[in-house]
């Protein structure tokens, strides 16, 4: 998390909360990533300074999550192709010769590398999926004003926020909206 009173044209990056606090504090200017959410009383400033906020998992998760669905593929098909060379080989031939048995120990090996690799591979899917599950429960409060030139940014989702006060941008379906703090959930806002 990090707690600051005013952030002004900085790039603030946090896998927790972003939280300003005062009545005139808040983000102006910069771009700033936040996993879990911001609450701020401002963001952006009245002379519409250009105010990035990014919210939930960010490009290097998801391209994570893209090379780790692809190591998966790979070695399962790693595995099946070990598989069926070790069962023919075991099915055709007589385990007399030194060299065959030594060939069968590795194969056996590599089977077994590859299953632990499998395993670590679902555990970092594991961890991220988590993180993602996370981020799509994340939302920003404004308590008081938001200004001109702010965009909100959510995957590949854009919104450029409304000049309007007491917000709560929130990820419903997928999307980003923007709601008056008062029609919210007090137990979740």
């Amino acid at each position: 998390n990090i707690y600051f009173g005013t952030s002004l044209n900085s790039n603030l990056s946090s896998y927790g909360e972003i939280v300003s606090y005062g009545r005139k504090g808040g983000i102006i200017g910069g771009t700033s990533y936040s996993e879990k959410g911001y609450c701020l009383p401002n963001l952006g400033n009245p002379v519409g300074t250009n105010t990035t906020l990014l919210l939930g998992t960010n490009d290097n998760i998801r391209s994570q999550r893209i090379a780790i669905k692809n190591k998966i593929a790979d070695i399962k098909t790693m595995l099946t192709r070990l598989t069926a060379v070790y069962n023919t080989f075991c099915e055709k031939t007589i385990y007399t010769n030194p060299d065959v048995n030594n060939l069968l120990q590795k194969a056996e090996h590599a089977i077994a590398v590859q299953n632990e690799a499998l395993e670590y591979a679902y555990q970092k899917m594991d961890a991220l999926e988590k993180r993602q599950t996370r981020a799509c429960q994340s939302k920003i409060i404004v308590e008081q004003n938001v200004y001109d030139n702010v965009q909100v940014h959510y995957m590949s989702k854009k919104i450029t926020a409304i000049p309007s006060t007491q917000v709560a941008i929130l990820i419903k379906k997928d999307s980003l909206v923007m709601e008056k703090l008062y029609s919210c959930d007090p137990q979740t806002a």
